[in-house]
């Protein structure tokens, strides 16, 4: 084979692969969030249909999420395995928030469950058993689901709501409230966590015909949970940070209180895990039409 053949052929070698990157740079670009539409109202209403054919999985959160959306509301829809995770949610809270321009801003959020608003209701593993198990060794992070699904039916329905009509400060809400916003938790018989939230779309968007008409209006969206306060393995002090207001951990823009926590020991990596906050972003997705 001459110089000139093997010069040729690299040259195309290169050219092929510069070809490959600008393809998959491009694909990368053009990853949006895409909602899916709803066809059944009254179906997602009655928790008859509460699955997303299009549902996407956060691998760092450990949460799998979708959006539905019709022409009067959004449906947010959560599922969430890992039993730390949950723990995390049902003992510290979780927040849904929003951001109407796509900037990843905490400009709207729903938090629910509160922080602390189950109590001892998680059944017959509470924060303080949970603690214990985990300095023993023999945490086995099991909760009670059929407790905790009663819980959540009869009456655990008290949420709050932040930015909704340039509202300036939180605002602690019921379930079914004027507002016409709100969030049901369901555990299945495998013990995953199944979250719905339903916010009508005049709340979220000043003019909500715009973002479903035009798919270049986008909407940045993403949950967070709260972070456990993890005792210290070298002398029994306390490191992490608490909830500063219902789920909200970011601690930024002056909520929550400290969003990553301290390091709760060598060896401890479900505490370790406990003591940060799961979270996620979606920086651009948009509404889709009929």
């Amino acid at each position: 084979m001459g110089k000139k053949e093997v010069l040729n052929n690299s040259i195309k070698s290169i050219l092929i692969t510069s070809l490959f990157l600008v393809l998959l740079s491009s694909c990368k670009t053009k990853s949006n969030y895409t909602s899916s539409w709803n066809g059944n109202p009254q179906g997602l209403i009655e928790n008859k249909n509460n699955h997303v054919e299009d549902m996407h999985y956060d691998a760092d959160a450990k949460m799998l999420y979708g959006l539905i959306n019709d022409n009067e509301n959004l449906y947010i829809l959560l599922e969430v395995s890992d039993k730390t995770v949950q723990k995390k949610i049902l003992i510290s809270g979780l927040t849904f928030w929003m951001d109407t321009v796509g900037k990843k801003k905490e400009q709207l959020g729903i938090t629910f469950p509160l922080e602390g608003s189950m109590g001892n209701r998680t059944g017959k593993m509470n924060k303080e058993e949970m603690m214990k198990q985990m300095q023993r060794g023999s945490f086995n992070g099991d909760f009670d689901y059929q407790n905790l699904n009663e819980t959540f039916s009869n009456g655990l329905n008290k949420m709050e709501i932040i930015g909704f009509n340039n509202e300036k400060e939180p605002l602690m809400v019921f379930n079914q409230n004027p507002k016409g916003i709100s969030v049901s938790i369901k555990f299945d018989n495998m013990g995953t966590l199944h979250y719905k939230a339903n916010i009508p779309l005049k709340l979220i968007f000043k003019q909500p015909d715009l973002f479903l008409n035009d798919a270049t209006k986008l909407f940045s969206f993403g949950f967070e949970t709260g972070a456990i306060d993890t005792p210290s393995m070298n002398g029994g002090g306390r490191q992490g940070g608490g909830m500063g207001h219902g789920g909200s951990m970011s601690g930024k823009g002056g909520r929550g209180g400290g969003g990553g926590g301290g390091r709760a020991g060598s060896g401890m990596p479900a505490m370790q895990e406990l003591s940060k906050p799961s979270k996620f972003w979606v920086k651009s997705a948009h509404l889709v039409n009929s």
